[in-house]
């Protein structure tokens, strides 16, 4: 089976770990450079620790974060630098860096049946068996699909979180806000760490 995954960050990246695991060689379409990333930092939760140990990098990401909550030989979360994640998760995979998904080709019943992607070298086309969006919430290639979706992101972080209506405290000089049994039945946390010397030097400007 031929796949094309259409996006090379986190989502599709693990997707094409899973794949390969199965004997499917994907190839993935990124639009950025090798080894670009938007720097920030990421709370990788217990629930991901199955899948990236899955796919043979959760030992590689482990030691580069900062334990939250540890508990004997586990934690509840830990905090990494989202870029030793993704050169994790990317190492060997077959990801065209630089491309972009400029149209979606159909057959005769109107399925999809590859790409046309556009490089620094020009335009090529991808025959495939599937094509997977993994290009964010905005998706281009869902939209060239023509397939809709009835998700809606609210903008407001904290109402997306499911946290609306909770009072919550001053989050000045705190280290760590949690609030528990939110709709949903799930806990969820936000974890804020204080980095005073930059807070000075921000204050100093």
């Amino acid at each position: 089976m031929n796949v094309v995954i259409a996006g090379g960050g986190m989502v599709g990246l693990t997707l094409g770990r899973l794949l390969r695991a199965r004997g499917v060689e994907p190839i993935i379409i990124e639009r950025m450079p090798e080894g670009s990333y938007i720097p920030r930092g990421y709370m990788l939760g217990f629930q991901g620790y199955e899948p990236l140990k899955e796919i043979g990098v959760l030992d590689d990401v482990w030691p580069e974060g900062r334990e939250i909550a540890p508990q004997g030989s586990s934690a509840v979360a830990v905090c990494v630098e989202v870029g030793k994640v993704i050169h994790a998760i990317a190492r060997d995979l077959p990801v065209m860096y630089e491309h972009s998904v400029k149209e979606l080709t159909f057959d005769d019943s109107g399925r999809v049946s590859g790409v046309v992607v556009e490089g620094p070298d020009g335009e090529t086309t991808i025959e495939s068996d599937l094509v997977v969006a993994c290009d964010g919430k905005n998706s281009r290639v869902r939209e060239m699909a023509g397939i809709e979706c009835g998700n809606q992101v609210r903008d407001d972080d904290m109402a997306a979180a499911g946290l609306d209506g909770i009072a919550l405290p001053d989050l000045s000089g705190a280290a760590s806000v949690e609030a528990k049994d939110v709709p949903g039945g799930t806990a969820r946390a936000r974890v804020l760490e204080q980095l005073e010397a930059i807070e000075q030097r921000v204050s100093g400007w």
